[in-house]
């Protein structure tokens, strides 16, 4: 057993976005992690005001790590235009702990993929444009042997 089982140990908290469904729409996730022991207290806050199973929150609820902590996430789907001011609160009894992250409306972390793919299709339909041409000389010309790949 690892000896800070004798001691607490503090959540790590991560406040992100990922993609929905639904385009227009983003889900905002609050993740505390690497805490012990298991209570903890934990809430997503749209302009200060705590968002419930009402307003969509869904939670993992506590559940462990690989390494005897602990750790728990909530999310909740919000448009991509929403300008409130989103904070994820973590309280962890044990060690006193008192978090408020807020989110800085970055984008969220896979719009930059989009261009990436965009960018590998390009490429993608490039080389096998130039894969048909080359075999298209190659068959026209019937000299197998002298064009280069």
């Amino acid at each position: 057993m690892p000896f800070f089982f004798l001691f607490q140990a503090p959540p790590t908290v991560h406040l992100f976005t990922r993609t929905a469904k639904a385009d227009a729409n983003i889900i905002l996730t609050c993740l505390a992690t690497g805490f012990y022991p298991k209570d903890i207290i934990m809430q997503i806050k749209r302009n200060g005001r705590v968002l419930t199973k009402e307003d969509g929150v869904e939670t993992t609820d506590v559940r462990p790590n690989n390494d005897g902590t602990f750790q728990r996430k909530d999310h909740v789907e919000i448009l991509k235009s929403d300008v409130s001011t989103y904070t994820c609160e973590v309280n962890h009894p044990a060690t006193s702990l008192h978090v408020e992250e807020k989110w800085d409306h970055t984008p969220f972390e896979n719009e930059g993929n989009a261009a990436l793919i965009v960018g590998g299709v390009i490429v993608g339909v490039v080389f096998v444009a130039v894969a048909v041409t080359l075999i298209v000389l190659k068959l026209k010309t019937k000299r197998l042997g002298k064009i280069c790949f």
